[in-house]
């Protein structure tokens, strides 16, 4: 491996997409419903978006699987088109994405090359796609070996060693979060079938609260969570600044939940949509734990919600939710804290071992 793996320490020199790539062919589906089925366990979809590597869901593999290790151009889109990203697996895509391919391209050269091409998201909108002639003459710096060629080696072992010193991070982050929920664990008990359950109203444990209208076109763009219907990302749509509008109001440390039942847990402050509720226990402070305690109680009951049958404010105080609780009859509070600790604890320990591992075998 190079000594010195600075992007100052070598020379740049520009290339046309059309040169670096032996070939780019088009994504293939033209219609996600009459061709492809959805299956938890199949093979990525990848659509025009930025978000989670291009995958919108997962499909059944059939006649229009492409090969993977390329790296993928979002062509057009709202907020995609520019867009690109390394593919490592087998996929199904949308013709709204291309695929360059060539022998050149791995895991670490891939993501060293994808992240320079990002930069074209300042150039490509909805307005004005990626067409394949448009892509083929885009042209991008690389560093170059002494032949005036990319240097292959050096962007490989950098990305190597990005990579390496992320690991060491985060076998450092989740060693000290495993060491700190150890003690504390090994003094309770958390079997489910070991401790009483009871039924409880929301109204008598929650405090409600629920967001209010205001046009997006009087909001700004900020830095604050804007929590809409939405089953994605949290429940975060956009992000805005905060307004002079009397509907405008914040809240932190709290339970979503839309009226079209999706759920979430927001830690940090957040501005709430029109007709999403917030709920907070009236007697304690919530925290992660609990809040994932209860996000899949919560659950059972608002799944069937839908714009047909939303979730209005007085249907969701009479929802009742069964809970352990403590000798006194009240919640326990306390057990379903340190039951999700524990599961946290096991995960933690199931993700240790797998970075660990990766690290010995690279």
């Amino acid at each position: 491996m190079s000594k010195d793996l600075k992007l100052s320490s070598l020379e740049w020199k520009e290339f046309k997409l059309n040169d670096l790539f032996e070939r780019i062919e088009k994504g293939k589906c033209q219609n996600t419903n009459k061709e492809t089925k959805e299956s938890i366990n199949g093979v990525s979809f990848l659509s025009a978006t930025l978000n989670n590597n291009g995958v919108s869901g997962f499909v059944e593999p059939n006649y229009l699987l492409q090969k993977g290790n390329c790296i993928m151009f979002v062509n057009q889109g709202d907020g995609g088109a520019g867009y690109s990203v390394y593919k490592k697996e087998d996929f199904i895509s949308t013709t709204s994405n291309s695929f360059g391919y060539a022998k050149w391209i791995n895991r670490y050269t891939g993501l060293f090359v994808a992240s320079i091409l990002c930069r074209f998201k300042e150039k490509y909108s909805f307005g004005y796609g990626r067409t394949e002639n448009r892509l083929r003459k885009d042209k991008v710096f690389l560093p170059i070996n002494s032949k005036g060629q990319p240097n292959w080696e050096f962007m490989e072992n950098y990305m190597r060693k990005i990579e390496e010193k992320q690991k060491q991070k985060a076998i450092k982050y989740y060693s000290d979060k495993i060491k700190n929920l150890q003690n504390s664990l090994m003094k309770n008990k958390f079997d489910l079938n070991d401790i009483e359950w009871k039924e409880f109203k929301i109204s008598e444990i929650f405090n409600i609260f629920t967001g209010a209208t205001i046009r997006q076109s009087d909001l700004i763009k900020g830095k604050i969570p804007r929590i809409t219907a939405t089953n994605l990302n949290n429940g975060i749509a956009f992000f805005t600044q905060e307004t002079n509008n009397y509907n405008f109001k914040k809240f932190e440390n709290f339970i979503s939940i839309s009226f079209l039942g999706s759920v979430f847990y927001q830690p940090k402050e957040v501005s709430l949509d029109m007709k999403i509720h917030g709920i907070k226990i009236k007697d304690r402070e919530l925290n992660t734990h609990i809040a994932l305690f209860l996000i899949p109680i919560i659950k059972r009951f608002s799944f069937k919600y839908t714009y047909g049958y939303q979730l209005s404010t007085s249907i969701l105080k009479a929802q009742k939710l069964q809970l352990p609780v403590n000798s006194k009859g009240q919640p326990n509070w306390e057990f379903m804290e340190n039951f999700m600790r524990k599961i946290e604890y096991k995960k933690l320990n199931i993700y240790l071992d797998y970075i660990k591992n990766k690290t010995a075998t690279n």
